[in-house]
């Protein structure tokens, strides 16, 4: 055989090759090297490329499994079963006898919301329902009474006057070395602070109730008003007590954190 007619057969067997099924590039499996699908393909591209754009008024609730991006979608976590306006990232697994869990994320801002639906869709005669994920950022660490302002990491207020959080949260420890969690409203910009821990004074039991103010800009944290108040039972009288401003007795704040 001539090389030209060699060319011409090897032509033929690879063009009946291509595209032939069975044997020859079949799909792969998790027991046969092979070639993958069309619909595996498609699926891989939006896993690790691109996600599947999703159309207007669809519903979350019903996707197939896979990940989506979309908007103007049914059933948001914000809207319940109205529509949404957000852009929104999605993932869709599926498990057996109708369970899956759904994952959702807003470009907008971040926010993470998660379901999980059990078996046949329903568990116990309840229906299923959005848990947002609760978030936190650092915005500063130390070991600080802040009596003077801190620089935090992040702002708080956006450059287009949005708040970037809806709570910040202070984790702190007062003089008795009691550690507490305090939160204030991101939009007041202030709010206290305080703990309590047990003392005592010549065999009488008493308390100290600690407390402090924290002041918020866009860009810093600050305590005013930071003291301790001991308050005693007066020896002569159980019904009555006595009560000091500790000055020595304050909050050091140990990290800040914003949530949303």
């Amino acid at each position: 055989m001539g090389i030209r007619e060699a060319v011409r057969l090897c032509l033929r067997l690879i063009t009946h090759h291509i595209g032939l099924g069975g044997d020859a590039h079949a799909d792969v499996t998790s027991k046969r090297a092979g070639f993958i699908s069309a619909k595996s393909y498609n699926e891989h591209q939006s896993l690790f490329k691109q996600r599947t754009h999703l159309g207007t008024n669809v519903d979350i609730l019903k996707l197939e499994p896979g990940y989506y991006e979309g908007s103007s979608l049914i059933n948001h976590p914000l809207t319940g079963s109205g529509v949404s306006t957000r852009i929104s990232e999605i993932d869709v697994k599926f498990g057996r006898d109708g369970r899956k869990q759904i994952k959702l994320v807003d470009s907008f801002d971040g926010s993470m919301w998660y379901l999980a639906v059990h078996t046949n869709g329903v568990a116990d005669d309840r229906q299923p329902q959005w848990a947002k994920v609760r978030q936190h950022t650092i915005l500063w660490q130390g070991n600080s009474e802040l009596a003077s302002p801190v620089t935090l990491a992040h702002p708080i207020i956006s450059s287009s006057g949005a708040f970037n959080y809806y709570e910040i949260e202070f984790k702190f420890i007062n003089s008795a070395n009691t550690t507490s969690v305090g939160v204030i409203k991101a939009d007041a910009l202030s709010g206290s602070l305080n703990s309590t821990s047990n003392i005592g004074e010549g065999g009488s039991g008493g308390i100290t109730t600690y407390e402090a103010i924290a002041v918020l800009t866009a860009t810093t944290a600050v305590l005013t008003n930071n003291l301790g108040i001991n308050i005693y039972p007066n020896a002569n009288d159980a019904n009555d007590a006595r009560i000091r401003v500790n000055n020595d007795s304050k909050i050091k704040v140990l990290e800040i954190r914003g949530v949303r």
